[in-house]
């Protein structure tokens, strides 16, 4: 079973579809200003247990929290969901995978996945660049 990670809900915005939950990941959950970090994510429903703190996040977490609200989402929908949003990626050498952030030395498109592709390694059930990549070909904008 996948697991599952919660956010907590950002002041007076229902999380009612994908872009908005993913957005609201890295909205200051009062001022609703965006941050170029994500807030926690939590593996129960009443916030307790702090699954990540993390600064960027994995296409891996991003999907398990897409998941959590929306089950029958798709790896495409939400690659969809972080070209609109503009998202920006790039290789992390402390997890080994490719993470996403609003900020950071990191780029957009195609490309940056191809840049990404000189990257061998892997943790074990991460996405490859060469998965990643072919999800962002299939997303739409």
């Amino acid at each position: 079973m996948t697991k599952k990670l919660y956010i907590q809900r950002c002041h007076r915005t229902p999380i009612k579809s994908l872009i908005i939950l993913i957005d609201s990941l890295y909205k200051d959950a009062e001022t609703l200003n965006r941050r170029c970090w994500a807030r926690p994510t939590y593996l129960d429903k009443d916030l307790s247990e702090i699954d990540s703190t993390g600064f960027r996040r994995s296409f891996e977490d991003l999907f398990c929290l897409a998941k959590t609200y929306f089950p029958k989402t798709t790896e495409t929908e939400l690659m969809s969901v972080l070209k609109e949003l503009g998202m920006m990626f790039g290789y992390c050498n402390d997890i080994n995978k490719i993470v996403f952030s609003f900020a950071g030395v990191y780029m957009i498109g195609a490309q940056a996945f191809k840049e990404c592709l000189v990257y061998k390694t892997y943790d074990e059930g991460s996405y490859s660049a060469e998965k990643l990549l072919e999800i962002y070909s299939e997303a739409k904008l």
